[in-house]
């Protein structure tokens, strides 16, 4: 058995531990056997300290169970104001990019949320969506990140997050890291003017919120 505990801060960049203690807000990463068990995020807020947990579950674990045992783990905790948890499961691959199924769940184990997530095969975050609990229509607020730096660079920056309309086309494109000198989220049809940085027809995994998985190693 192998434990490896990593971190990152509120840009989804990697950080020392030794970083963390200067961090308002930041994420623990705990990896079973090379593989992404666990994600703790914690953030401050005004009464205490929201804390969200992701857990990741193996096809020999009970979803139930590990909800029941989380949630007593943190009721015990009185340092944390507000929680909440989520459970991915239904995993599927496709060219080193993994999807999975998730529910949020408060503290009384109520249904909150759900929907789908991707990530890529350095375990980073490419999409996100939420799903209506009465009809699993998609819902505004789906988006996607695009990442810069070498594939083998393990502190790639976050440069490009788009988000998405119900219908699963593109609403606004925001610019991280100053990768396009912009100072706030634009439109598409704005967007295009920057071809010579990101020419949008070699990134069609980010022309659609409807394309979960990517049909390419890269996106």
């Amino acid at each position: 058995m192998s434990i490896q505990i990593k971190y990152k801060n509120e840009l989804n960049s990697f950080v020392s531990m030794q970083q963390v203690q200067g961090l308002k807000e930041y994420s623990k990463l705990t990896y079973y056997n090379n593989q992404l068990q666990q994600i703790e995020t914690l953030i401050p807020i005004r009464n205490g300290n929201k804390k969200t947990v992701e857990y990741f579950l193996s096809d020999d674990q009970v979803k139930e169970s590990i909800i029941q045992g989380i949630i007593n783990a943190v009721i015990s905790d009185d340092k944390i104001t507000k929680f909440s948890l989520v459970i991915y499961f239904s995993k599927q691959i496709q060219h080193g990019f993994t999807s999975w199924d998730w529910e949020e769940y408060s503290v009384d184990k109520i249904l909150l949320s759900k929907g789908k997530s991707t990530y890529d095969a350095k375990n980073r975050l490419v999409f996100y969506c939420f799903f209506d609990l009465q009809t699993n229509a998609l819902k505004k607020g789906a988006f996607k990140f695009y990442y810069g730096g070498k594939f083998d660079d393990e502190n790639d920056d976050l440069l490009l997050k788009f988000n998405y309309y119900d219908n699963g086309e593109v609403e606004l494109v925001t610019d991280y890291n100053d990768f396009l000198g912009l100072h706030e989220a634009i439109y598409l049809d704005e967007f295009l003017y920057y071809e010579n940085e990101f020419k949008w027809e070699d990134h069609p995994y980010y022309h659609s919120a409807y394309t979960i998985l990517p049909n390419s190693p890269t996106v």
